[in-house]
This record gives C-alpha cells, structure tokens and sequence, in this order.
C-alpha cells in the first residue's frame, strides 16, 4: 500500500458502483469499488464527522448549526480545483468489503480493506471531507440512489451557486 496523492470518485453506471480511480506517490494507479450498501454506512459515519467538527466551533441552536454548515460546504465545494482525472493502468478491479474510520492529527483517515488487508487509506482534513461528501451526493444523485441520509446542508450546497467572487 503506497501513499495516496489524489483520487477520482465517479458513479459507474454498468457496475451501478462508485469507483475509486487512486494515483499513489510512485505514480501508480489502482481501482476500488464501493457498494451502494458499504456506503451508506460510510457517509453517515463521515457527516457525523463533519457535524461533529462545525457543532464545536456554533452554538447550539439548530437553525446556526446549519446555516454554519451551508456556509462551510458552499465554501468547501467552491474551493475545488479541477483536475484531470486519475486513470487505472490496469483492469484490476476490486470490490472494497470493509471500511474503518479513524482520526489522527486533525485528519479524517477511512482505510479501505480488500478481503482481510487494508488496500488503501484516506486522508481528509474538514474541507477536503466536505468536498469529497459533495461528490459522493453527486454520484448518489447520477445513480437515483435514494438521498434520505443525507443532510440538507449537503443539497442546499450543491443547488445554490457559489457566489461570484470579487477581485
């Protein structure tokens, strides 16, 4: 396992999977797969996370803690940069079975396991959390799977452009 430098996530239709494309740190390349099931573990977990962070730094009424999180995922997703995407060198394809979540130094890191091995790991600060959140909601949205779980902070962040910026 090498250190991941970036990742693309997509939704594959054909597979009806999202599809991690990871570029490691020696420029090599692999392709996971999440389940529809897996992930709707996993995103409940990582918004638990991002709530956990903004209701630190808000009060506790309600309508502040989500205007602060519409706030910060607006700003998370306007920070992203485009990029080419990751391209898998080979064919291999393998299906991630388990997911563990884990905090160290500020970072979120998910570990992705393949069988009994963890094949990857995850690295996130809050933004690059927020911002992966906002892809994997549009690849939730591409796919019709169903968005109960998802907080409305997410959805009202991606339906609402981002402000002009001034010079």
């Amino acid at each position: 396992m090498g250190t991941v430098t970036r990742f693309t996530t997509r939704y594959d239709h054909a597979e009806d999977r999202i599809c991690l494309l990871i570029e490691l740190k020696d420029s090599t390349s692999s392709r996971l797969w999440l389940t529809r099931r897996l992930l709707n573990r996993l995103v409940p977990e990582t918004v638990k996370v991002v709530d956990t962070i903004t209701h630190r730094a808000v009060s506790d009424d309600p309508s502040m803690l989500e205007r602060a999180h519409q706030f910060d995922q607006q700003a998370a997703v306007g920070a992203i940069k485009a990029q080419p995407p990751v391209v898998a060198e080979d064919d291999a394809r393998l299906l991630v079975s388990k997911i563990a979540i884990r905090a160290r130094r500020g970072r979120l890191l998910i570990d992705l396991g393949v069988g009994n091995e963890i094949r990857q790991t995850l690295s996130f600060n809050s933004a690059e959390l927020r911002q992966w959140i906002s892809v994997l909601y549009d690849c939730y949205t591409r796919a019709q799977w169903s968005e109960d779980m998802w907080p409305s902070w997410v959805s009202l962040a991606r339906s609402e452009p981002v402000p002009a910026r001034l010079n």
